[in-house]
């Protein structure tokens, strides 16, 4: 049996806090930003092939939520991995959840749904105050966020309102002897509650007083997520959405070099692919939210690396795809966006033209190939579509 777990306080966040003069309720709510975004993927731990006859294992990662900075927790956000396997009677369960549990008298916004409590979702601009349907009392301590329950590859339970959501708001509320105080938790969850992403939260300082999801006190930059999708010439950056943004500057450039370049993003926009990069390069960034009172300060400066220079094919189809890096061990990447939009066929190819590797009905801009168990040597990755097709050279080391 293995079991593994981390716990986070929130001594990791950037606060900020507006409590600047008049009555506005607007003017009283206290942000935080988790800079850098806490991810909890705790499967990793299980990932142990099992050798017994009988094999279990749990993983949980948790983060203890202080919002109002007292010195006490208020609530708990957790992941879990569970996974059982008996090898002789070739069965496998796997169990993964995502919750928040509340402290003191402190109670979470929640629904019923599939007889199961749980954390009700709420989209940006939601009003989170009195009316909301408060769980916390007695048995209601810990409510799910998600639950995925996956029996011998097939899915035996897939519940909550979180499944597959993104940028998307959990209502929380602390109590404090005839005080109350509402607030919010900005959260991300897989489509099987595989990993939970902790962007920031927010409360508003006035007791009694409403807070509207995603309300941060004031114009703010917005909270970045990281980057993603990088390829020899292209980056994906990405965001948490600030409420009632009118658009967002984007500020990039070679590291080092003087001056930035500009794109202006809708303000609905959660992500922008920056392409045209120069391949193995070192690259800065930063972003702003305009507001209608104007525009914020701009978030830390970011930075990101494209990944490796192609190999030169003069074999290559009609469309050009990227291999990288190259050579490659481990994992190689083929960069598949100059399919967009159809479905693609992906073979690994050795000197021998045997095929190694094969997968169909491909979606994804980036696909990543597990090449550990192959040997080293040199080969060629053919990609196909119904349009067009490529292949492309490249090394195992």
């Amino acid at each position: 049996m293995k079991s593994a777990h981390v716990s986070l306080s929130h001594d990791a966040a950037l606060t900020g806090v507006f409590l600047a003069a008049g009555s506005s309720l607007k003017s009283q709510v206290v942000y935080t930003d988790i800079d850098p975004d806490i991810l909890f993927d705790p499967e990793s731990a299980c990932m142990v092939p099992p050798t017994d006859d009988e094999y279990y294992c749990s993983d949980f990662m948790t983060y203890m939520l202080d919002m109002n900075a007292d010195g006490d927790d208020d609530f708990r956000i957790r992941a879990i991995y569970s996974y059982y396997a008996v090898s002789s009677g070739f069965y496998d369960y796997q169990f993964n959840a995502a919750s928040i549990q509340r402290y003191d008298a402190n109670r979470i916004g929640g629904g019923e749904v599939e007889d199961e409590d749980i954390v009700h979702l709420y989209a940006p601009g939601a009003m989170i105050g009195s009316s909301v349907n408060w769980f916390g009392a007695g048995f209601h301590d810990n409510l799910d966020l998600a639950f995925y329950n996956i029996e011998n590859g097939v899915i035996h339970i897939s519940h909550g309102e979180w499944l597959d959501s993104e940028y998307q708001f959990a209502a929380l509320k602390i109590v404090e002897g005839i005080n109350t105080y509402y607030g919010w938790v900005r959260l991300s969850v897989d489509e099987i509650a595989d990993q939970l992403i902790i962007h920031d939260y927010a409360y508003n300082a006035t007791s009694g007083a409403s807070i509207i999801a995603g309300e941060e006190g004031n114009c703010y930059p917005p909270s970045i997520s990281g980057v993603s999708n990088i390829t020899p010439a292209k980056a994906r950056l990405k965001w948490a959405p600030v409420l009632d943004a009118e658009k967002y500057q984007i500020y990039y450039r070679v590291a080092g070099v003087v001056g930035w370049t500009k794109i202006n993003v809708s303000g609905t926009a959660k992500q922008k692919t920056l392409s045209g990069l120069a391949c193995d390069t070192d690259y800065e960034w930063k972003i702003r939210t305009r507001c209608a009172d104007g525009f914020s300060a701009f978030s830390a400066i970011q930075t990101f690396s494209t990944a490796s220079c192609r190999l030169s094919d003069d074999n290559a189809g009609e469309t050009s795809i990227l291999v990288f890096p190259n050579p490659a061990t481990g994992i190689v990447h083929v960069d598949l966006s100059e399919f967009e939009g159809d479905a693609v066929h992906v073979q690994v190819i050795n000197l021998m033209g045997q095929i190694v590797f094969t997968e169909n009905n491909i979606t994804a801009e980036v696909l990543h190939i597990d090449i550990s168990d192959l040997t080293t040597g040199n080969y060629i990755v053919r990609v196909s579509s119904g349009r067009s097709q490529a292949v492309q050279k490249f090394i195992i080391q």
